[in-house]
């Protein structure tokens, strides 16, 4: 970590308040990590969801074109349906696939001298300790959001493709019937 960062001011706190930044910061990392995976939850859930309405779709998609006689229009809204179906399970799970994350804790290595952002010597105490950790932390926390965030957008992409599908399905398929 360079000397000079921009957490430095941190170094001014009293010790307990700098050892509550570091606290509360790992506690922060924490949720984001339980977030995620409820985010991945959810997108195992939905895709499971639209990838059995995406098979049952397709199926009677097949069923209707090998009828006698082959129902074609109702066959293409159904065929329709189940690939609007597939890409929203495929976009969701997709969010759901390992990537980097930042985790609680820190590896011993990074306590080695050489990583500190200030020269050996009596600089390196604890409360320089806690604003390295707390510039770590930092860093980890955004690139956290800006992952989550990522994850949202493209689950949220999923899950208006199948709404609008299941609309546009269903106007479709009402017009045909009636």
């Amino acid at each position: 970590m360079a000397a000079g960062n921009p957490l430095d001011d941190l170094a001014t706190l009293p010790p307990e308040v700098l050892a509550e930044v570091v606290r509360e910061a790992e506690i922060m990392i924490q949720a984001q990590l339980t977030a995620s995976m409820a985010s991945d939850q959810r997108a195992y859930t939905f895709a499971g969801l639209v990838l059995a309405a995406a098979t049952a779709a397709l199926s009677g998609a097949v069923a209707l074109v090998r009828a006698t006689p082959p129902d074609t229009e109702l066959a293409r809204i159904a065929a329709w349906y189940a690939g609007s179906m597939m890409a929203a399970g495929g976009l969701t799970i997709a969010t759901a696939w390992p990537r980097r994350f930042c985790v609680p804790g820190n590896e011993p290595k990074n306590w080695h001298p050489d990583e500190w952002g200030v020269p050996a010597g009596p600089a390196q105490n604890i409360t320089r300790a806690r604003v390295e950790q707390a510039t770590v932390l930092q860093s980890q926390i955004r690139q956290n959001a800006a992952a989550n965030k990522a994850k949202a957008v493209a689950q949220l992409v999923g899950f208006i493709i199948a709404y609008g599908a299941s609309i546009i399905c269903g106007v479709a398929l009402l017009q045909v019937l009636f």
